[in-house]
């Protein structure tokens, strides 16, 4: 009996390095977003409309593409780019379908692609560059753990920004003959907060760290 108020002070204790450890990483995204002088709209908790919650689930059924660290190839004019993304099963989100029935199950021919969450990411500046946007695209089947997209092919310029994210990389993966799968900074957050939204207790669902920002 004596054990037990220490073990629930132990308990207590790890709750509050976890939720210092929210709030710390919190408050670095927001730093970094000052520091840059980048306009990147910081979404809000809410569990937005033009989202759909995709549980994970185990099997090729629950299988999707994770394009949000992806290379892409594209030749100037195509419309598309082919973009290599991995074969994941965890909880993600699309757009696709409204609040009810976006998720479309693996088979064995396509896997679809959706928003999984990221620790963190960089930022580009340039609103010519071109990126591809493969969130909801029918992909290719997995194969050895990754799956081919073809996605759209835009610039931030298409949603009045002058901004898009590379998760890992460095500034130098800014450079105009380089592609990759990508979205706007305030895309990624608003997806962020939607898959936060749909679970509230879970303590891990952050706003991504900005780790750099390439200067145009």
């Amino acid at each position: 009996m004596p054990n037990r108020p220490a073990a629930c002070a132990v308990h207590k204790n790890a709750g509050s390095v976890q939720e210092e450890k929210v709030k710390t990483t919190k408050a670095l995204t927001f730093t970094l977003l000052a520091f840059s002088f980048a306009p990147i709209a910081v979404a809000a908790d809410s569990c937005l409309p033009q989202f759909s919650f995709c549980p994970a689930m185990e099997g090729l059924a629950g299988s999707f593409a994770d394009c949000t660290q992806a290379p892409c190839e594209w030749k100037e004019g195509m419309a598309t780019m082919s973009c290599k993304c991995r074969v994941k099963s965890n909880v993600a989100a699309v757009t696709t379908g409204g609040p009810t029935g976006g998720c479309k199950p693996g088979t064995k021919d396509n896997l679809q692609s959706r928003y999984s969450l990221v620790a963190s990411m960089g930022v580009c500046t340039s609103a010519t560059n071109h990126w591809g946007f493969c969130l909801d695209i029918k992909c290719g089947p997995g194969v050895n753990g990754f799956s081919k997209c073809e996605c759209t092919v835009l610039t931030s310029s298409g949603y009045s920004s002058n901004q898009y994210v590379i998760v890992g990389g460095n500034p130098g993966s800014c450079a105009s003959n380089l592609y990759f799968s990508s979205a706007t900074p305030s895309q990624v957050l608003a997806a962020t907060a939607f898959l936060r939204c749909q679970q509230p207790n879970n303590a891990e669902v952050v706003d991504p760290t900005i780790t750099w920002v390439a200067k145009p």
